[in-house]
Order: C-alpha cells, then sequence, then structure tokens
C-alpha cells in the first residue's frame, strides 16, 4: 500500500508546474508576468499556446490575457484569436528612454 501512494505522489510531483511561485508572492501576478515574459520577442501567440507553454490551464491564462488587454498590456486580433504585447510597453520604454534615472 505504501508502495502504490509514493508511486501516486511521484507522479503528482512530475505534473508540477515549470514556473512554481516562490513563498509570499501572488500566483496571479505572478504567472501574468510569465505570460509578458513569454511573448516577448514573439508574434501572435494562441491562447493554447501561452496556455501550454505557462502550464496553466486555458480559463485562467484567457482571464490574465483579458485582463493585461484591458489595460493595453496585451494586444488581441478577434480576426485570428491571437494575443501579442501592447502598446502600453511603448509608453513604458519611451518613458524609460527619456529618464536619466536608468541609464
Amino acid at each position: 500500500m505504501f508502495y502504490f501512494l509514493q508511486k501516486v505522489f511521484d507522479m503528482n510531483d512530475e505534473k508540477k508546474k515549470k514556473f512554481t511561485t516562490p513563498n509570499n508572492l501572488n500566483e496571479s501576478v505572478w504567472d501574468a508576468c510569465e505570460i509578458l515574459k513569454y511573448l516577448t520577442g514573439k508574434d501572435w501567440c494562441r491562447l493554447k499556446d501561452i496556455a501550454e507553454a505557462m502550464e496553466i490551464d486555458t480559463a485562467k491564462a484567457h482571464r490574465l490575457l483579458n485582463t493585461m488587454a484591458h489595460h493595453d498590456f496585451i494586444q488581441y486580433n478577434e480576426d485570428t484569436h491571437r494575443y501579442r504585447l501592447g502598446f502600453q510597453f511603448y509608453t513604458i520604454s519611451y518613458h524609460m528612454a527619456r529618464s536619466s534615472h536608468y541609464w
């Protein structure tokens, strides 16, 4: 019996997310940041591909992407149903480039 339970727990350990959240950090914010890093340098991506890469379910990925799209951190193409980084990053980088505090 113990051997069987040990195997079940070992299987569950193998299925853990690659991007585990460190202690005392918000998991949703962590996942949103991981999505942003994943999309950096990529063109339009499908929801399914993003969710699989982040090892989160598609419903959670959709909620996170929808929230970030509301704030223009993500751009969504309604015709192709794909996502990419949004225009808010241009604004942030413009202000960072103008500020002497970053250089």
